[in-house]
């Protein structure tokens, strides 16, 4: 499967800011069937312990962004840049319930690597969005999950645990998450986990699932 290429402070395309300015954030996540020794969480009570919901995630063959329906509005995270470590810096772009208009099936178009549908029409409901834009695209995929999450701290950087049910099969997955990367390559070092293990949402959906990954592309200059 391809993989997107690496380099320092690699750059890759991505959509246009839609809405207010926000902070990208760094990112690392891993995916396993079991962790040998999973991070503790701080002060996790029931109350805090996220109950089971439900996700769906528009997968493009074509592009590293994310795109996904969670509680019933469409998000959309951009990949802006890779750095050397493997930590990836990821910009909230988009959260918009339906109906949705035309500047956000724009973005979602632009961040799947597709053409915008000619009509600019509004999409009233989700069930529009996949029947009218989402499956006639061979290059698009409708992945649904079963997502469960407990919050943690490690060094001062906050992150999950979580785990998912795709395809009949759970995963766990351990991720952290600040605007400031070195708290999250701290908490990694507490850990003992690897840097480049990192594997975001998208990706790590695409090989679990068995799909190709055509989302390798050459760098290019964007602004989150």
């Amino acid at each position: 499967m391809a993989t997107m290429e690496r380099t320092s402070d690699t750059v890759v395309p991505g959509p246009a800011v839609v809405g207010a300015t926000v902070v990208p954030r760094w990112e690392w996540r891993a995916f396993e069937r079991t962790f040998a020794a999973p991070p503790p969480v701080e002060g996790a009570t029931g109350s805090q312990v996220a109950g089971e919901r439900e996700e769906t995630y528009l997968l493009s063959l074509l592009s590293p962004h994310n795109v996904k329906i969670r509680d019933g509005q469409l998000e959309i995270k951009r990949l802006v840049r890779a750095d050397a470590s493997g930590l990836e810096q990821w910009c909230p772009l988009l959260k918009r319930p339906f109906p949705i208009g035309v500047d956000a099936l724009t973005a979602a178009c632009e961040a799947w690597g597709l053409p915008a549908p000619a009509d600019g029409r509004p999409i009233r409901s989700l069930a529009e969005l996949l029947q009218t834009v989402v499956v006639p695209h061979r290059q698009l995929r409708i992945v649904t999950m079963a997502k469960r999450r407990i919050p943690v701290t490690v060094a001062g950087c906050h992150g999950e645990r979580g785990q998912i049910t795709v395809a009949g099969h759970r995963w766990n997955t351990v991720s952290f998450e600040d605007a400031d990367p070195a708290r999250v390559l701290a908490a990694l070092r507490e850990l003992k986990l690897d840097p480049a293990a990192n594997e975001n949402y998208p990706r790590a959906l695409k090989r679990i699932l068995g799909l190709p990954d055509h989302s390798s592309v050459p760098p290019k200059e964007v602004r989150c």
